[in-house]
């Protein structure tokens, strides 16, 4: 089992760094860097017979994904949409700083409505325990937030909350893009 991990191309959100609970499309730039990680993946697969994308179903997520199917040469039947690996939810704080947003304690968010980081954990976890018991190569489309909890599961790691990028790098995992 190899698992890609994919994080969607840039999106037209008007405010980079301000959580929005606007559900956009990506922006030029976003087509390009997702042409430019199918490329790469490409190289990297070769002719690899046993490949799916599973993806968020979030638009920007989908159409990083249908990208990467149309130069892989997936069929649509092989992207799935997983309502699982959406991102945490944080639309109680759309158009707050992603930065003093997260510099808050996990407790005082929770009371504020945002979906708790155990609870993101435990979805992504249902997701990473379906794809062991398959020994097919597959590419996950999905959110940035999404990187250090599916890496920390994938090394049978505690969850730890962080606003770090996460230097793990579990050979089960390829990040890229």
């Amino acid at each position: 089992m190899q698992i890609y991990l994919v994080r969607h191309g840039e999106d037209l959100n008007p405010n980079p760094g301000y959580l929005s609970d606007k559900d956009v499309s990506l922006s030029e730039t976003g087509r390009q860097q997702a042409t430019d990680c199918a490329l790469k993946l490409k190289e990297i697969l070769g002719k690899e017979d046993q490949l799916q994308i599973i993806t968020s179903p979030r638009v920007r997520t989908t159409e990083t994904a249908s990208i990467l199917g149309k130069t892989l040469n997936i069929d649509s039947e092989n992207i799935q949409k997983d309502v699982r690996l959406k991102e945490r939810d944080c639309h109680s704080y759309a158009g707050q700083s992603v930065k003093e947003v997260f510099s808050t304690p996990e407790e005082d968010l929770i009371k504020g409505g945002m979906e708790s980081y155990d609870s993101l954990y435990n979805r992504l976890k249902s997701v990473y325990d379906k794809l062991t018991m398959s020994d097919q190569t597959t590419i996950i489309v999905t959110h940035s937030g999404n990187v250090q909890p599916l890496l920390q599961i994938s090394s049978h790691e505690v969850p730890q909350l962080s606003t770090e990028q996460s230097s793990l790098t579990p050979d089960s995992f390829m990040r890229l893009c």
